[in-house]
């Protein structure tokens, strides 16, 4: 049997996870949507994101994320969530592979999705802060750089399917 020239890794079940998360874009204002949350070691601004269970689609997961953390966003209408208009609409942008023990790793799919701005304000039972700023004053407050990195190509994506209209 001949063994691949590329490097490989291949994990069991119970050795990764899978998560699902969403840069949510509110177009009229060109902002991006951090969530806050009081961390182990301090507040921490971050993508929301979150784990996948067996047999849902990904898409699903990460709008499904993006509403619960929404539940407490600032202003009105930015609840819900939906995908964004671009060359690829529906599909991820992004994959992150964290290694989060020896052996175990996280893999992230990252989407691009429109926060719908007709929809008024949910309920505020959530641990979260819902945050809106512009892709400049995110990338300064994010915690993580593996984030801004997600952020920065949101924003080329962003910027390439929406570019601003000069008056």
């Amino acid at each position: 049997m001949a063994n691949s020239n590329l490097q490989t890794e291949q994990y069991t079940a119970p050795n990764f996870t899978e998560s699902c998360g969403a840069i949510a874009i509110k177009k009229s204002t060109r902002q991006i949507c951090l969530i806050g949350q009081q961390g182990r070691y301090g507040y921490n601004y971050l993508l929301p994101k979150g784990r996948r269970n067996v047999g849902e689609d990904r898409t699903f997961v990460a709008v499904r994320e993006m509403q619960e953390r929404l539940t407490r966003a600032p202003p009105a209408g930015i609840n819900t969530f939906g995908p964004l208009d671009h060359e690829e609409k529906g599909e991820q942008f992004m994959m992150t592979v964290r290694h989060t023990g020896p052996g175990q790793v996280k893999v992230i799919w990252w989407y691009i999705g429109a926060i719908d701005e007709s929809v008024a304000k949910a309920r505020e039972e959530d641990v979260y802060e819902a945050v809106l700023l512009t892709f400049e004053e995110a990338l300064r407050t994010i915690t993580y750089e593996d984030d801004r990195r997600v952020v920065r190509e949101a924003e080329r994506i962003f910027e390439h399917s929406y570019p601003k209209t000069r008056a």
